[in-house]
């Protein structure tokens, strides 16, 4: 199912992503949507690990 709710807000969170990155002054920063609170954990080490 289509949720235009969900497309904003991904768009929304690249665009802050996008300037926070642009200025420089914060570190690298990324999203990734996690619908499953008990996966958080590994979504994290792996971006941590750069998968």
């Amino acid at each position: 199912m289509y949720k235009p709710a969900l497309a904003y807000k991904a768009a929304a969170a690249q665009r802050w992503v996008s300037a926070v990155n642009h200025h420089g002054g914060f570190g690298r920063w990324g999203f990734v949507v996690c619908r499953d609170p008990t996966a958080l954990p590994k979504i994290l080490e792996m971006k941590k690990a750069g998968e």
